[in-house]
C-alpha cells in the first residue's frame, strides 16, 4: 500500500507510472477495506484517508499534463527561428569578445556602437532558451550555451560601466589639460612642434568622447552635462588652432598616394564619383590611395535587422579638396571589396565639413600635387 502520495516523483514518463501504480494499490486497499464490516470508526477513517490520497494523486497527474504541455510548448517555441537564432549567438559570443578591444587606450571606437544591439540581442537569447526543454541537438545546445552567455552579458556591463564611470573621465581631463596648456595663444610662435603636439591630445580626447558618449546611452543616470563641458573645452582649443592653422599645414605631411595596383585608376574614378556625390561644394584636388594593398577581414554586421557575416577587403583613400586660406584638407574614404558578392566595390566616406575631422589632416595648398 502507497504509505505517502508525496512518493510519486515530478517529471513526465515516471510521474505517469508512478501515478498510475499508486492508483492500482489505493484500489486494492479501498477494496480490503470495504469488505470489513461497516460502522468501525476506525475503517471509516482509513476509508476516508484513502480517498484523500486518491485525490492527490489525481491532482498530481493533472499537474503533470500540465507540466508535459508546458514542455511541448516550450520544446515547439525554441524550435520557432532556431537557425537565425544559432547565428545570432555566433554574433553575439565574436562581438562581445571584440568588444573587450574597445575598452583600452586604443584610438578607436569602431563597433562599439553595436554593443547596444549585443546585449539587446543577448539578453533576448537569454529569455528565449534558459532553462527551457529542448529535443533538438541544436536547441538543446543553445540551452547550455545561454547559461554562459548570461554570465558574459553581466560581466560586460560591468566592465562598460566601469570604463564610463571611472576610467574615462579621468582620461578626458589629462588629455584636454596637456592640449590647453600646449595651445595656448602664442605657442605655434615659440614652439610650433609642441602646439602641434597638443592637437595630438586634443584629437585623442575628441575620440574619449565620442566613446564616453556612446556607452552612456545605456547607463541612465549618467551625468549629462559631463560631455557638452568637455566639448566645449575642445572647441576653445580648436578656435586657437584654427587661427594658426597655416603654421599647423606647414608642418603637417599629406599622405602618400603609394597604391600600384594594375586597377589604381579605376579604384580613382570610384572614389571621385563617389566624393562628388556627397560633397558637391568641395571640388577634389586630389586622390592618393594609401594603402599599398588590400586588408581582408571577416566581421558580424548589423543590417537590415539581423546579424550577418561578411567578409570584405578595405584600402584607405584620402580626398584633398581646399579649405580656407592657403591651406587643403584631407578628408578620409574607404574603398570596400565585398567578397560575398562577387568582390563588388564600394566607397565609404562621409560628407565633407569647412573644418578638418582633426588637426593632423589639413595641409598647404602647395604641398597638395595633383
Amino acid at each position: 500500500m502507497l504509505k505517502n502520495t508525496r512518493d510519486v516523483p515530478a517529471g513526465s514518463a515516471e510521474a505517469k507510472r508512478a501515478a498510475d501504480t499508486a492508483t492500482t494499490r489505493l484500489d486494492k486497499a479501498e477494496r480490503f477495506a470495504q469488505g470489513l464490516p461497516a460502522g468501525d470508526a476506525e475503517i471509516d477513517d482509513l476509508l476516508a484517508r484513502i480517498k484523500a490520497a486518491r485525490e492527490e494523486v489525481e491532482n498530481r497527474r493533472t499537474s503533470n499534463t500540465a507540466s508535459d504541455q508546458a514542455a511541448a510548448v516550450d520544446t515547439a517555441a525554441l524550435e520557432v527561428g532556431l537557425k537565425e537564432d544559432v547565428t545570432t549567438m555566433q554574433a553575439v559570443t565574436a562581438k562581445l569578445v571584440e568588444s573587450r578591444g574597445y575598452l583600452g587606450d586604443t584610438l578607436t571606437i569602431e563597433g562599439l556602437e553595436l554593443w547596444g544591439q549585443v546585449e539587446k540581442d543577448g539578453l533576448a537569447l537569454v529569455a528565449k532558451y534558459q532553462g527551457k526543454v529542448a529535443t533538438s541537438a541544436e536547441a538543446k545546445r543553445m540551452v547550455e550555451e545561454v547559461g554562459r552567455l548570461s554570465g558574459e552579458l553581466r560581466y560586460s556591463r560591468s566592465q562598460m560601466g566601469e570604463h564610463l564611470t571611472r576610467w574615462l573621465p579621468p582620461k578626458i581631463e589629462k588629455y584636454l589639460k596637456e592640449a590647453e596648456s600646449t595651445t595656448t595663444p602664442g605657442n605655434e610662435k615659440a614652439n610650433i612642434d609642441l602646439f602641434i603636439g597638443g592637437l595630438g591630445y586634443a584629437n585623442r580626447s575628441k575620440v574619449f568622447l565620442d566613446r564616453f558618449e556612446i556607452i552612456a546611452q545605456w547607463f541612465p543616470g549618467t551625468d549629462a552635462t559631463f560631455v557638452p563641458k568637455a566639448r566645449a573645452r575642445v572647441a576653445a582649443i580648436e578656435a586657437r588652432v584654427d587661427a594658426a592653422k597655416e603654421k599647423v599645414a606647414a608642418k603637417n605631411v599629406p599622405p602618400a598616394d603609394v597604391y600600384a595596383g594594375k586597377d589604381k585608376e579605376a579604384l580613382r574614378t570610384l572614389v571621385k564619383n563617389a566624393w562628388a556625390t556627397v560633397s558637391p561644394k568641395y571640388p577634389a584636388l586630389k586622390i592618393a590611395i594609401a594603402g599599398r594593398s588590400w586588408e581582408r577581414r571577416t566581421d558580424w554586421v548589423w543590417d537590415q535587422g539581423r546579424w550577418n557575416k561578411v567578409d570584405f577587403s578595405t584600402l584607405p583613400t584620402f580626398v584633398f579638396y581646399k579649405g580656407s586660406g592657403a591651406v587643403a584638407i584631407g578628408w578620409g574614404a574607404l574603398l570596400v571589396k565585398d567578397h560575398t558578392n562577387g568582390d563588388r566595390i564600394r566607397v565609404k566616406v562621409d560628407p565633407a565639413k569647412d573644418t578638418p575631422p582633426n588637426w593632423s589632416q589639413v595641409y598647404l595648398l602647395a604641398k597638395i600635387k595633383p
